[in-house]
């Protein structure tokens, strides 16, 4: 019973007894009634703030997640490192064409300097001795002290004609391949393996996972230069034709790479870039948390193209930043 002031006393009108004390009963008084909160209630700006949080960790997951997204060109990571540094995009396509038993296979690795290797015609696949050195790269190669690979990526696209689209397409993920060696063909058991009928306008798309702690650091061009992707701790991408037409190209691979470097002797010196450094991005824990976790999410070979890749990256990007968001601690949490 609560405590009260004083007991209010009432006399009964018919008393039952001769005791005078018997005549009287005590009434404790009503409980004051809890006053209720009021809900609370997020207002339109709340929610504009919230959704544009969203929006802008999307984007920079996005930047670093999907090497095709228009927020990846060119772009930096998010972890506030690097110092001053150039973002470049690599880009360039890569006939896929078959041999003289209706058979292709290439291995395009993700290095800013080296490269693809395509096996000849033979039961088995034997990589060539060198690897054939990616184009549009020179500009890389010419000025760069230390390179960081951002992200990357390979989209196949069947291209020949309806009527010489015989046969499948096979995309893999495959890590550190190695140069002069042996590789089974129709072996779909690696990491990520998608297949597809080939047809005018079939699409494939691979991006590149890291699988090494050196990943997402700053590597000497020396190191990369050795014609080995030992020292490099991104996964490289296999198209494997069976079933087409002899000779023929079936279709194109674009390679999209995404890096930062830092400038060289050459750079500074005789070609003056001093002075078009870019200073690192703040740090965006969100982003890269949110980077680590769609790894998990998002399958490296996906049936597609890069409408369809863009869309399945950027619905669990927002998903993964909207719950760590309502979790103030979450993304923290996932930082330990």
């Amino acid at each position: 019973m609560p405590k009260i002031r004083l007991a209010k006393l009432r006399k009964l009108r018919a008393p039952k007894s001769n005791n005078p004390f018997d005549n009287y009963v005590t009434i404790a008084p009503k409980a004051p009634k809890a006053k209720r909160k009021p809900k609370s209630r997020a207002t339109k700006a709340d929610k504009s703030v919230a959704k544009q949080n969203v929006s802008k960790h999307t984007h920079a997951a996005c930047s670093i997640s999907d090497p095709f997204c228009d927020h990846a060109r060119a772009a930096k990571r998010p972890d506030g490192q690097g110092g001053m540094s150039y973002p470049y995009q690599i880009r360039y396509l890569i006939p896929i064409t078959t041999d003289a038993n209706g058979q292709a296979f290439y291995v395009i690795g993700m290095s800013p300097v080296y490269g693809y290797g395509s096996a000849p015609a033979a039961a088995s696949a034997v990589l060539p001795a060198t690897w054939t050195i990616h184009s549009c790269n020179g500009f890389v190669v010419t000025n760069a002290a230390e390179v960081r690979f951002v992200s990357g990526g390979v989209v196949f696209r069947s291209t020949a004609a309806a009527t010489a689209s015989s046969g499948i397409a096979s995309l893999s993920s495959i890590a550190n391949p190695v140069i002069s060696t042996t590789y089974s063909r129709g072996v779909l058991n690696l990491p990520s393996t998608q297949s597809m009928s080939l047809a005018p306008g079939n699409e494939m798309t691979f991006i590149s996972r890291s699988h090494g702690g050196t990943a997402h650091e700053f590597i000497p061009l020396a190191t990369l230069n050795t014609n080995t992707f030992s020292a490099w701790d991104w996964s490289s991408c296999l198209v494997e034709l069976n079933g087409c037409p002899a000779s023929t190209t079936m279709g194109y691979a674009e390679v999209v790479m995404n890096v930062e470097f830092t400038a060289n002797i050459t750079a500074l010196n005789a070609n003056a870039m001093g002075g078009v450094q870019i200073n690192p991005k703040p740090a965006n824990p969100i982003a890269i948390t949110a980077q680590g976790q769609l790894n998990s999410k998002v399958p490296a070979v996906i049936k597609g193209g890069t409408e369809i890749v863009g869309k399945i990256v950027e619905r669990e990007a927002a998903n993964l930043i909207s719950s760590l968001l309502d979790d103030g601690l979450a993304w923290v949490a996932a930082l330990l």
